[in-house]
């Protein structure tokens, strides 16, 4: 795009010797600002938000039920999650580009297709007199045709039923052992079970690879659905529309719907994604049993467009707004960020910030949401590259070309990331930096936080992964009035039963 080439253009060409003379600069010069109704937009954020990256990476399996609800009892502002899609188009809460570092895939499916449990998924789709749906023959076609697209151990792979076989809590207590709770891991069990039963996939009995109708639940209060066993309540079924189809029917018809608008909204999947299948997400949840009447937002980043659907967008604007949390067709009245000394963002017209690294997601976000919910432009940590030089920080010129950028396409936020111990990312926070993002009108939203030496006063907001250690800093710099203090992060977890 012409817009990184402007920003190699600006870094080469000038020589600033240090930080006293970036500052001179970023006091001077040009630099576009949010206008009247942006900046309210920009309003509906409370300030010295805490953020909770991925629930904690710290504490509990990131990006579970156990890490996001520990997030919320603490006081966490923000629930932060990483968007992707399973193959029936799920729009999922998990970082990795692979499942391999934060479940057992590699012992449940190896590096394999799953052949047999794909066979089996198939087949579990029944009639209403409780006949297999699907033929053998329109099965094995199917199956034949998955296993062309291998598999990379990637959300967009799976089935979110197969997903939900595998045990996201284990990996956490292996590599944390100070840290582990044996609650957080399964039996594994799951696929024995499956391959036993022959007719249906049978879920793991832990933390779970989740998905963002469960962050959102999360924050509303509530907790998942399990059975005496302990294994997750989610029945799923055919979509409506898909009924008479069988499976090559419904392929070719993820192919023709390439490309077409619906109520609006831009659809563009490729034929990877199978979207016919219905989850019951409605009966899936209950009332957390431990009273808290803290009320977060979600604070939800969308990754790189090569792993994902191109509607992703797209389908989460229909997500937040099938489950009363977009703001742009249910707004609030209601804007205390704090009642009673309980978080209550997830009321107000700030229950929801859009993040994202990459150009083209920021462009897709500003025609699905047209700049009417909070949206950040993260600074990524790398330097600029032939390949990635689309938001190169490291000079005030290029800082400025940046934001501007970010500003013509409706950001709200700038995202820079802080340096320290245990990441070490580069510095995107100094003075200078921060000069610049405040000058155009616009928060500064750090990340990610580790330690108490990177967290400063200056920054609008944190994400962090120690919101326990960030909140008391927060009151001990009087940014805090809502809250005198916090309990200890084991505490919290044994009250809510790891």
């Amino acid at each position: 795009m012409a817009v990184s080439a402007v920003f190699v253009t600006f870094s080469c060409g000038k020589d600033i010797p240090d930080d006293e003379e970036y500052q001179k600069i970023a006091d001077t010069v040009t630099i576009r600002s949010l206008g009247p109704e942006m900046a309210a937009v920009r309003d509906y954020v409370p300030q010295y938000a805490d953020i909770a990256h991925r629930g904690t990476t710290y504490w509990a399996p990131e990006e579970t039920e156990a890490s996001w609800r520990w997030a919320r009892h603490l006081g966490a502002d923000y629930l932060e999650a990483d968007l992707q899609c399973s193959k029936d188009a799920v729009v999922l809460a998990v970082h990795d580009d692979s499942f391999l570092r934060t479940t057992d895939i590699d012992e449940v499916f190896s590096d394999k297709f799953p052949s047999e449990v794909r066979r089996i998924f198939y087949r579990s789709f029944k009639n209403a007199d409780g006949s297999q749906h699907f033929t053998d023959d329109d099965i094995e076609a199917q199956v034949a045709s998955d296993s062309l697209l291998g598999v990379s151990n990637s959300a967009r792979d799976y089935y979110y039923a197969e997903i939900l076989m595998l045990d996201a809590g284990r990996w956490f207590n292996d590599a944390n052992p100070d840290r582990a709770r044996g609650t957080f891991a399964g039996d594994g069990s799951a696929l024995g079970k499956t391959l036993e039963s022959g007719e249906r996939i049978v879920y793991s009995d832990c933390q779970y690879v989740s998905a963002l109708s469960d962050l959102l639940s999360y924050a509303s209060g509530m907790v998942l659905a399990r059975d005496s066993q302990g294994r997750r309540i989610l029945g799923y079924g055919i979509r409506s529309g898909y009924e008479t189809m069988t499976l090559q029917q419904i392929r070719q018809r993820t192919d023709q719907q390439r490309g077409t608008t619906v109520d609006g909204i831009h659809y563009d999947a490729d034929s990877r994604y199978m979207d016919f299948v219905e989850y019951g997400f409605d009966e899936a949840y209950e009332t957390d049993p431990v009273p808290c009447d803290n009320k977060p937002g979600v604070y939800i980043e969308f990754k790189k467009s090569t792993l994902q659907p191109l509607d992703i967008e797209a389908r989460t604007y229909q997500l937040l707004d099938s489950m009363g949390w977009n703001i742009i067709t249910a707004p609030s009245d209601d804007q205390e960020f704090y009642r009673d000394g309980n978080v209550n963002v997830g009321n107000t017209n700030g229950k929801v910030i859009l993040q994202t690294f990459r150009l083209e997601a920021v462009e897709r976000v500003e025609k699905v949401f047209g700049g009417k919910v909070p949206m950040c432009y993260l600074i990524d940590d790398e330097p600029p590259s032939d390949w990635d030089p689309d938001n190169y920080f490291d000079d005030p010129f290029s800082a400025a070309e940046v934001i501007d950028y970010a500003v013509d396409h409706k950001c709200h936020i700038i995202g820079p990331s802080i340096d320290g111990e245990p990441n070490n990312y580069p510095n995107r926070c100094n003075p200078w930096q921060e000069t610049l993002i405040h000058r155009a009108g616009m928060l500064e939203h750090a990340w990610s936080i580790d330690t108490e030496y990177q967290m400063r006063t200056s920054m609008d907001a944190m994400f962090t992964n120690r919101t326990d250690m960030t909140l008391q800093w927060l009151i001990d710099n009087d940014r805090r009035p809502s809250q005198t203090s916090v309990p200890s992060a084991g505490e919290v977890l044994d009250r809510l039963g790891y």
